[in-house]
């Protein structure tokens, strides 16, 4: 990988983002980059540009910006389990105010009715399906039964270069891991925990309905992995240094929800997940080859050249059809800017340290 284009360096000092910045005092690019930004890079470089860089979003039918079910449900129960777990222990937690009250405050506040046509909500059965499934979640994890002993909730790492993955070297063609940037991880803990054996992440995963094995979809997931990861770099940080010497730390349980009732057993599952050393150091040489081929075709982009389309995600992004679709299959530029100009909107850049719910 060879240094960063003075363009690419000028366009980041003219255009700072959320996710990478050049910072004067060091002389180099940082990135501050989470697992969504990685995985749709992955995904399709072309994708990235338009919603990490230009920062297009789909409009809706009503001109407001394209909502987003999944996120907008995940955002939402996150909130609600971060007021749960700060609460559910103390003398003053009240299960009809959290699961009703609380519940039914933020399904308003994100305006979740926008959703009643969409076919999860609609099996969910809305708000009162949503408050029932806090009940339930309230009645199966209460603090009689609930055997983890919570240790900290949502903590945000990022921007305070909490989870260094690469810190610069000079640059030397005898070194075997190079990256251009400086790479800091980017996220949010749920909720750090301590199950009597391992110090553990618990991160709330949503789903539509368990089929099979619901684990398997996040055994090759690097998100769940980077959070082990991250556990590890900032737990001196949260708990006395005593406790972790008690305890094992590669391991993270996933907190997996049925938006569905399954038809038999809870629509709550505890799974564990475990990551060797060498898996985690695997998962750190990922991120940097990832970004350095992200620095790449930063660098294409900013000479006007173009950057890698994955077609076979064009009508499988996420079981979905490529939001981007339409720009993509236009004859020119003119026709491509007139499409992003029609049919969508330039929102703020997407930025972990701060995701809130969108609003119409």
């Amino acid at each position: 990988m060879s240094i960063p284009s003075t363009q690419l360096i000028q366009f980041v000092q003219e255009n700072p983002l959320p996710w990478l910045h050049y910072d004067e005092e060091i002389g180099r690019l940082v990135f501050t980059i989470d697992n969504y930004l990685l995985s749709s890079y992955r995904g399709c470089a072309q994708y990235f540009m338009r919603l990490a860089l230009e920062g297009w979003h789909q409009k809706a039918i009503t001109g407001a910006p394209e909502r987003n079910w999944a996120l907008d449900f995940g955002i939402l129960f996150h909130k609600m389990m971060e007021v749960y777990y700060k609460t559910f222990r103390s003398e003053g937690f009240e299960l009809q105010k959290f699961a009703i009250e609380t519940a039914s405050k933020y399904w308003v506040e994100m305006k979740m009715d926008v959703h009643l046509t969409h076919k999860e909500c609609q099996q969910m059965g809305g708000y009162p399906g949503f408050a029932g499934m806090m009940i339930q979640y309230a009645t199966q994890f209460a603090a009689e039964n609930e055997h983890l002993r919570v240790l900290a909730t949502e903590v945000a790492f990022g921007k305070n270069k909490e989870v260094p993955i690469y810190v610069g070297l000079p640059y030397d063609d005898t070194i075997s891991i190079y990256c251009a940037a400086d790479i800091y991880l980017s996220g949010r803990l749920d909720i750090i925990a301590d199950d009597g054996f391992h110090i553990i992440p618990l991160d709330h995963k949503t789903m539509g309905s368990f089929r099979g094995d619901p684990l398997m979809r996040f055994v090759n997931d690097d998100g769940p992995t980077g959070y082990i990861f991250a556990l590890n770099t900032i737990l001196p940080h949260i708990v006395p240094s005593e406790l972790i010497l008690k305890r094992q730390c590669n391991m993270i349980s996933m907190n997996l929800i049925s938006k569905a009732v399954p038809k038999e057993g809870s629509r709550f599952k505890r799974l564990p997940l475990l990551k060797s050393t060498a898996q985690l150091e695997a998962y750190r040489q990922r991120v940097i080859g990832t970004c350095n081929n992200l620095l790449a075709d930063l660098d294409s982009y900013v000479r006007g050249l173009g950057v890698p389309r994955d077609t076979s995600h064009c009508s499988n992004w996420y079981f979905r059809q490529c939001p981007y679709l339409d720009v993509c299959r236009q004859a020119d530029k003119a026709g491509e800017e007139a499409t992003l100009k029609n049919g969508f909107l330039k929102l703020p850049i997407w930025d972990t340290e701060n995701v809130q719910g969108v609003e119409d």
